[in-house]
């Protein structure tokens, strides 16, 4: 036997030659044709997986068969992919000798580079296999497609070209796509069969703890048998094809089981036929889709290997043993249902697929930020064809136009879609129009949705169209390779009997989303290790076996040895995006904060909403601090009065490191960083800095009359580089050419709302484990201040000392951090929480019209002896002991059940501890 071999040699030996192949060529100047060699010079491994009885036909080889396949594909790829690309590009480029030889090429790669095909099987291939510690549960004889997957996956990313993190592009691991595989699987029979859901669940999870399941009878198999005659799955960007693999194993074990179970033999060959009409798989890329296509014709060759080998001589007779024509079969089948296609661009849709509709649609879509959404792979082809003349900058802003647009209209009056819609949203709501009616939509995603505003947008049409099954999340990350934090999400399309509600355009009834119950699923940490070992029927059972027998709940928690899972009607759920009752807006809600991370006591706190306690947008008006847009320039640091101390004129230095003398009427103090706050109420000498603050009712003319007009005519001769954009680092002129003041005549005079000016406090942005907020009312002259926006201004409706107290008292009490651990984004590294002005607003405070006069007394007391202290870590003792007595005094006076002190400082401390350390895993 060859020596073992390990995979960082292999990719070691196989970029040398994948080098000395590029090198070969390289006058064509089609770097990419690399991959089609390398990928197609990998057949030889056939003969290191594959055993030899494959091979029944004694006149035709299995390398034949392998051969033309790969041939097939390549043209398939390669005309798209490489051909029309430099074809649209560079027409004037190609000579037509250069595209005779590299069709010639395409159809024969193998005449061309004997010698290096030679070389490259004699000095690596030959002695390439695996040990066992890669195999895991296969025998020795066999390689798991999987493991191809991953070769396939690094082959993918030898490309000089091609990154991770820029093509949106990570690879889903196998643990994470049996799981879901048989909750839609577990879906799709519920709906489409008579089995009772005990039964089924039995049923699946028999698929993955490798026990038979054979607890159905006889009589009750025809409905499996049916329900599998019109079942279509569809990955919608199926990379090398790892959801497809699974479901095509699961499907054909499923067949074995039930057949053993009805004593019932089916011919293999039309087995697998069936299987794989059922699959169907998208892709934008064409040298994926090769390596996709390759890996499901071995996974169902080594399926047929596998199952063979438990079959006696008669009974292989009986079963029609494997041929070459049924090989040639299952390659047509692949060939017809694994498509080159951007599955959010319907312009490449042929008109079959585009009436084609899907009982199951799984998958692990791109994870790309708006801003880089961009056409690839046959996309940009396409795209490039259509608009030759586009520079690449417009190129992808019109190709992000494109998918927009077309989405709007086609949700039209249903749903607002956002244009800082992250890419894979898009395919949410393309899957959902190619679902059948009870269909199930399964996606890996990031989390981002649940938590940000494009995200809630999305909300408000799922929970008005669509039955939401579950959202699962991991308390480790799934890429651990990237700095992504995932979800799987459960939708189900409704059957349009559900759809009555004329009122909201067809929108799910109140009875449909009270009936319907929504999971939460959180799985454990040791529960993903077990998951990783392969224990996937113990989690499945776990997620599905716990009592149904309730609707009116407000929401329930139960907890099993893998998960913890939160229960909740979805038309409850809709609710908790609404500001009350009456709202006609749905504002949303941050879900991941809200059904997972908060402890189940916090909901107690919230059903007190409307009682006597209120959103913090309902008492104040709030306001974003000041933005410059070059802090530089308008941020002045104060160094020393001018020469005459008695004069208006203070001395003052930039960012530039410039100095000027300037009027001190257009300075006003700028409170431009947390740091500089130690106490809710700030010692005026701590204010070191002022925004140069020019009213709009001067005019240029008039400013002639100032030093500080000597100030403005510096910074429209200063020199500057672009802060971010495509333009960054890039020569810039003058202040008044800075992006966000360039339209504006009086580029110098900066607008500052009313709230700013006159505001009561400021209320930090950004928040780790201590939060911050500064009294500006208890200043001697309150006017004169302002804040940048990193901070934001409030100001009472109705100004009186005892409203103020009682809002000061619920920011110095447990209320404000528990509120913005539940309302902010995690956005930042390090685990740091940033808000809007939305989730400001949704700050908890005491309603001082229900309080009693006693109660706003004591607050009042407390109140007067904590705005002079410093600010704690509110996970440290100093902060718990300081403010015990305001926060006993809080949960006494709304009576909340089952909280007292010691739990609501464990819930504060475990939000924020979970939120630092998710972080950092």
């Amino acid at each position: 036997m060859p020596d073992a071999f390990s995979y960082s040699t292999f990719f070691e030996e196989y970029s040398k030659w994948k080098r000395k192949i590029r090198k070969k060529i390289s006058n064509w100047d089609l770097p990419k044709v690399i991959e089609i060699f390398g990928t197609a010079l990998l057949g030889v491994f056939k003969d290191q997986f594959l055993p030899k009885k494959i091979n029944q036909d004694k006149k035709s080889k299995l390398s034949d068969i392998l051969k033309n396949y790969s041939s097939e594909i390549i043209v398939d790829s390669f005309i798209f992919e490489l051909f029309l690309k430099k074809l649209y590009k560079n027409i004037k480029n190609i000579k037509n000798n250069e595209i005779s030889e590299f069709f010639a090429c395409v159809f024969s790669w193998n005449k061309h580079f004997p010698r290096l095909k030679r070389e490259f099987q004699k000095t690596l291939l030959n002695k390439f296999t695996l040990t066992s510690d890669f195999l895991l549960n296969h025998k020795s004889n066999k390689i798991s497609p999987f493991v191809f997957s991953y070769i396939a996956e690094k082959m993918l990313y030898t490309d000089d070209k091609i990154e991770q993190p820029d093509s949106g592009t990570f690879f889903t691991p196998e643990s994470n796509i049996k799981l879901i595989c048989y909750n839609v699987l577990l879906h799709y029979f519920q709906n489409n069969t008579d089995f009772d859901k005990k039964t089924l669940i039995t049923l699946v999870s028999g698929l993955a703890s490798e026990k038979s399941g054979r607890t159905t009878k006889k009589s009750n198999l025809n409905s499996i048998f049916d329900s599998l005659k019109g079942l279509k799955v569809l990955d919608p960007a199926c990379g090398t094809g790892k959801f497809l693999l699974e479901m095509c194993e699961d499907l054909l074990n499923l067949h074995f089981i039930l057949q053993d179970s009805a004593g019932v033999v089916q011919n293999i060959n039309s087995i697998i036929s069936k299987i794989l009409s059922i699959l169907h798989g998208i892709d934008i890329n064409p040298s994926i889709i090769f390596k996709c296509k390759f890996l499901l014709l071995m996974k169902v060759l080594q399926l047929y290997l596998t199952y063979s080998e438990n079959l006696s001589n008669d009974e292989l007779e009986d079963r029609h043993y494997l041929n070459i024509n049924s090989v040639n079969d299952f390659v047509h089948l692949i060939n017809s249902n694994i498509l080159i296609a951007d599955f959010i661009w319907p312009q490449l849709f042929s008109r079959d697929f585009e009436t084609r509709k899907y009982d199951i649609i799984i998958g692990n879509p791109p994870f790309v930020r708006q801003e880089n959404i961009k056409p690839s792979g046959i996309a940009e082809v396409k795209f490039i064809s259509q608009n030759p003349k586009d520079e690449k900058e417009n190129l992808n802003s019109n190709y992000r136009d494109s998918i927009h647009d077309y989405f709007t209209q086609l949700y039209q009056g249903k749903s607002k879609i956002s244009k800082r819609s992250d890419i894979y949203i898009y395919f949410f709501y393309m899957g959902l129009l190619k679902l059948k009616q009870k269909g199930i939509l399964a996606l890996i995603t990031s989390n981002s949705w649940l938590n940000i505003g494009f995200g809630f947008r999305f909300q408000e049409y799922i929970l008005k169209h669509t039955l939401i099954k579950a959202i699962t999340i991991y308390n480790v990350k799934t890429f651990k390779s990237v700095d992504i934090n995932t979800i799987t999400t459960y939708l189900v399309s409704p059957c349009l009997s559900y759809l009555r509600d004329k009122k909201e355009k067809q929108s799910l009834s109140k009875k449909v989303k009270k009936s319907n119950l929504v999971r939460f699923i959180n799985i454990y940490d040791d529960a993903y290790t077990l998951l990783e070992a392969g224990n996937y029927h113990k989690i499945f059972q776990d997620i599905h076996q716990y009592d149904e027998k309730f609707e009116n709940i407000s929401i329930k928690e139960f907890k099993q040895p893998s998960c913890r899972i939160r229960v909740i009607n979805q038309l409850l759920l809709e609710h908790f995006g609404y500001k009350d009752e009456s709202s006609l807006h749905y504002n949303g809600t941050r879900w991941e904060n809200l059904f997972f991370m908060a402890p189940i006591s916090v909901f107690n706190i919230l059903n007190l909403l409307g009682g006597k306690l209120a959103r913090l947008v309902d008492i104040v008006d709030i306001k974003r601090g000041i933005t410059t847009g070059i802090n530089k320039f308008f941020i002045l640091k104060h160094i020393q009065p001018g020469k005459d101390k008695n004069s208006n004129i203070i001395r003052v230095r930039n960012g530039f490191n410039d100095v000027f003398d300037i009027e001190s009427k257009f300075l006003i103090p700028i409170l431009n960083t947390p740091k500089l706050v130690e106490s809710p109420v700030m010692n005026k000498k701590e204010l070191t800095q002022s925004l140069l603050y020019i009213p709009d009712r001067f005019s240029r003319q008039e400013l002639r009359n100032y030093n500080v007009f000597d100030y403005i005519t510096y910074g429209e001769n200063l020199k500057l580089k672009h802060p971010k954009g495509t333009r960054k680092n890039k020569k810039l002129i003058g202040v008044q050419n800075v992006p966000s003041l360039r339209n504006k005549d009086k580029w110098y005079s900066l607008k500052v709302n009313k709230t700013n000016l006159y505001a009561d406090l400021y209320i930090q942005k950004i928040y780790n484990d201590i939060y911050k907020f500064y009294i500006n009312s208890h200043r001697v002259d309150p006017l004169k201040l302002l804040a940048l926006n990193n901070f934001y201004a409030i100001k009472l409706k109705h100004n009186s000392n005892e409203n103020m107290q009682c809002l000061l008292g619920s920011l110095l009490s447990f209320l404000f951090p528990l509120s913005i651990e539940l309302s902010a984004r995690r956005t930042f590294g390090g685990g740091a929480l940033d808000t809007a002005t939305f989730d400001i607003g949704n700050i908890i405070v005491l309603d001082p019209k229900l309080l009693s006069k006693k109660v706003k007394q004591d607050i009042s007391i407390e109140v007067d002896k904590l705005i002079h202290k410093q600010f704690e870590a509110v996970t440290h003792k100093k902060w718990k002991k300081q403010t015990q007595n305001l926060n006993a005094l809080i949960i006494r006076a709304l009576n909340l059940d089952g909280i007292n002190l010691q739990s609501m400082y464990q819930t504060l401390e475990e939000l924020i501890t979970q939120r630092l350390s998710k972080a950092k895993t």
